[in-house]
């Protein structure tokens, strides 16, 4: 908790020695400028993984095209963003934590939580701003959109005029705290997406699925969709006061169906690695290939001598040059298969 308490104070210090921002653009609501250094700050760090990572990575890095060059620097910024904001966040957790499990967290927080809140929102929505520039840069390069970044577009933007709402009206900010708490699963994304590039961590990924899997389902799953969904529904006669609050539960909703889903998938991914597979049933040629070219010299006498023995043989008929390819002779159990091999 000191600990914690001590990179807010440093971090706070910083920011009162930056330029007024105001001072050049005066429609910036004050409690908007640290999310404007934040941002900055987050595509700074986008562009020093992209130095590490050429440094580090070597060829693996080289050889992508920039929109993966793009996801490859995002998975390393998120890593560092969720020791950031865990760090920020943790001071809260002794306030809100009994709140939270006992589904009582309403929308109206304490002078203290509004104050204590307002440095991690602006890290997260930063963070959240960055990250919206740089995909929707990588979905312009690949000109479509790919996998769930309709979902993520949506989520995020969602979460980008919430959490403006929260910042400038100083309020629900103890809502807040909860989902930006369940980023402590990006790393174990982040390192996973890295080992999949690299293929050869078989243990390591085996466990880092199974960290993943469960942590998902106890942050996210547990904590953001029931933990929270709890509050909800105990704080129902509060929502329809103020829109920002129909905001929170509506940006709520959408992302408590997204980690539902992305939940599932890793749950069927995880069982279909973990459970035994089914044995393949069809039989498969086990002779040894004579390895004689049937359009070879030799290919006419060897196919004559096999059916002189009585030996199925089923020729693969082709031109010289590979106009029609040729086949291998396999011998097993009084039985030949030819398989043909196009383009040999």
């Amino acid at each position: 908790m000191a600990f914690a308490d001590m990179v807010t104070s440093k971090v706070n210090l910083i920011l009162e020695g930056l330029p007024p921002l105001t001072d050049y653009v005066p429609a910036i609501p004050t409690t908007m400028v640290p999310v404007v250094w934040f941002t900055l700050g987050w595509m700074c760090m986008n562009m020093i993984m992209h130095v590490i990572s050429y440094a580090i990575a070597g060829p693996t890095y080289k050889k992508l095209p920039l929109s993966e060059k793009l996801t490859w620097m995002g998975w390393g910024v998120t890593t560092l963003h969720t020791l950031v904001i865990f760090t920020l966040c943790y001071p809260l957790v002794d306030e809100l934590y009994p709140l939270w499990m006992a589904g009582s967290m309403t929308f109206v927080d304490s002078p203290d939580t509004i104050a204590k809140a307002a440095l991690p929102m602006s890290v997260f929505m930063g963070y959240i701003l960055s990250d919206v520039m740089f995909v929707s840069v990588a979905i312009m390069m690949r000109g479509r959109f790919e996998g769930d970044d309709a979902g993520f577009m949506v989520h995020h933007l969602a979460i980008i005029v919430t959490w403006y709402m929260a910042l400038t009206q100083a309020k629900c900010r103890g809502f807040c705290i909860g989902p930006m708490m369940c980023e402590v699963t990006q790393p174990l994304l982040g390192l996973r997406y890295y080992m999949a590039k690299y293929k050869n961590f078989g243990l390591i990924f085996t466990i880092n699925g199974i960290t993943l899997l469960v942590m998902w389902w106890v942050f996210r799953i547990g904590g953001y969709v029931i933990v929270q969904g709890m509050s909800v529904v105990n704080s129902a006669g509060m929502i329809m006061e103020d829109p920002l609050r129909v905001l929170l539960v509506i940006n709520w909703a959408i992302g408590g169906v997204l980690q539902v889903f992305w939940g599932v998938k890793i749950l069927t991914a995880a069982l279909r690695f973990l459970l035994p597979k089914k044995k393949d049933k069809t039989k498969k040629p086990t002779g040894v290939p004579m390895g004689v070219p049937l359009c070879a010299p030799m290919g006419v006498p060897v196919v004559w001598v096999c059916r002189c023995v009585g030996v199925p043989v089923v020729p693969v008929r082709g031109g010289a040059g590979g106009a029609g390819g040729h086949g291998m002779v396999y011998i097993s159990g009084g039985q030949l298969k030819a398989e043909r091999r196009q383009g040999m």
